[in-house]
């Protein structure tokens, strides 16, 4: 274990979005992801969406970046970035918070708990794509991550493909009893099938325009080492061994609906500092940040959530995610605290229960 300096904000000022996260709770040890998390992986999905068909292609590297490709419509997600483009037009390039890439998820780190937890269920097996899978039942569509609760939502339900290397190999939502959208994997490209992924396959062109933050766009700069970042919290986080600390960024969050309608306006006033640590495939990110004018933090209020002890932060919530489950707080001074990851609920637990002001902070 080592313990590495990070910042938390007490006061800032910033335009923001507001960022959703879907939640479960509990904990538990039940098998169902038992292999090697490939650390890239390519997967051709075919889709019906309410009756139309179409063809995904999910390509991703772990664990900044991807490029989904619908149709002719194209998406590319690094660190901090997001590139889109589509019938030909010209690329369009937004600054985003610090996350997992875009369209990736990780059930290998969440779903033995919410399985215990007796939030979603193992309804059979499969093959897919010629690998075998577990099909799992959820209250909710899972591609943005989303881990709804089996009946959370009158009428709703979906099943899963699970293999065990964690991929999501087919989807099925219902809602009403009507499935509303469908996909499955027709052609899984993992380890020597796949071969090496290129930094070409993520590259956006040069002549991509980027959406300034005024019109609503977000902002991410790097705080150089040994940068006051400007805040009046400093905290210590131990985490697990292996990790390297990837850097730390100052985020202001896009608009909710850029860059597709960048005409939606900002949430909230908001402002926050990432801490980012990596470890091959796994992502542990801290967020520490405030709302300006002391409102509602960044999230949304989930009232399957599991209220959890974080020591010297204080009561908090974990929430369960199939992309970066998390673990949240909201400060008496109006900040708010997220740690998130690709880690076991208990061990993001573990990392913000290990927060502390420094010595000379107390």
């Amino acid at each position: 274990m080592r313990r590495v300096t990070v910042v938390a904000l007490a006061v800032a000022g910033a335009l923001a979005a507001t960022v959703a996260y879907a939640a479960a709770g509990g904990s538990g040890s039940v098998t169902v992801v038992d292999g090697a998390v490939p650390t890239a992986y390519r997967i051709t999905y075919e889709v019906v969406t309410g009756g139309v068909p179409s063809t995904e292609v999910h390509t991703v590297r772990r664990p900044f970046q991807s490029r989904i490709e619908v149709g002719r419509a194209t998406r590319v997600s690094d660190a901090g970035v997001l590139a889109t483009t589509s019938d030909g037009a010209s690329w369009v390039r937004i600054e985003v918070p610090l996350a997992l890439a875009g369209g990736d998820l990780r059930p290998d780190a969440v779903l033995d708990d919410a399985l215990a937890a007796g939030v979603v269920e193992v309804v059979g097996t499969r093959r897919v794509a010629g690998r075998p899978c577990r099909v799992v039942a959820f209250g909710g569509p899972v591609g943005g991550g989303t881990l709804t609760p089996v009946g959370a939502v009158a009428g709703e339900s979906v099943e899963a493909c699970i293999d065990g290397a964690g991929l999501v190999l087919a989807e099925s939502w219902s809602v009403a009893g009507v499935v509303r959208r469908e996909r499955e994997a027709v052609r899984v490209e993992v380890g020597e099938v796949l071969g090496p992924v290129g930094d070409d396959v993520f590259g956006v062109p040069a002549s991509a325009s980027t959406l300034s933050f005024g019109d609503g766009g977000g902002s991410v700069r790097a705080v150089a080492p040994g940068e006051d970042p400007g805040f009046t919290e400093r905290w210590q986080a131990t985490v697990p061994a292996g990790f390297e600390h990837a850097g730390r960024w100052h985020v202001l969050p896009p608009a909710v609906g850029a860059p597709v309608d960048p005409t939606v306006p900002r949430a909230a006033d908001v402002a926050l500092v990432t801490d980012v640590w990596v470890r091959g495939p796994d992502l542990v990110l801290v967020d520490q940040g405030a709302v300006v004018g002391g409102g509602p933090p960044p999230w949304d209020d989930r009232p399957w959530g599991e209220p959890v002890d974080l020591g010297a932060l204080g009561p908090g919530e974990l929430v369960f995610d199939l992309r970066l489950s998390e673990v949240r707080v909201v400060r008496g001074d109006g900040g708010f605290v997220r740690v998130a990851g690709t880690l076991p609920p208990a061990e993001l637990v573990a990392v913000a229960r290990s927060l502390e002001l420094e010595e000379e902070e107390r």
